[in-house]
């Protein structure tokens, strides 16, 4: 996460890839998918996010991080499905207020 924030994508990726080889969790293949989509890599980020969402069907980080990869790539109608998704796992959140906005949003 921290190398993803720092700007090095590709030791994210390198360093997400590490963690998960050692235990795959949710967490790990979300750092992963960021680090994808930072390098452009948009359609292996969104498998990665399947995969963790496999391991953690309800953990609504996944389709809030879903959401935005797919918002950023302007696919609208998906990231309008996913963003759907987290809120009905998480739908009093902070976060939860910032997505619906973002919903109201044109585009």
């Amino acid at each position: 996460r921290d190398a993803n924030q720092e700007g090095d994508f590709t030791k994210a990726l390198e360093l997400a890839d590490a963690s998960l080889a050692l235990r795959p969790t949710a967490r790990g293949h979300i750092v992963r998918a960021q680090a994808l989509q930072r390098l452009g890599r948009i359609d292996d980020a969104l498998r990665t996010l399947d995969a963790a969402q496999r391991l953690a069907p309800t953990y609504a980080t996944v389709f809030e991080v879903r959401g935005n990869i797919l918002w950023a790539a302007r696919r609208w109608d998906a990231a309008h499905d996913a963003y759907n998704q987290y809120l009905e796992l998480d739908q009093d959140s902070a976060r939860a207020e910032q997505i619906r906005a973002r919903l109201l949003e044109p585009h």
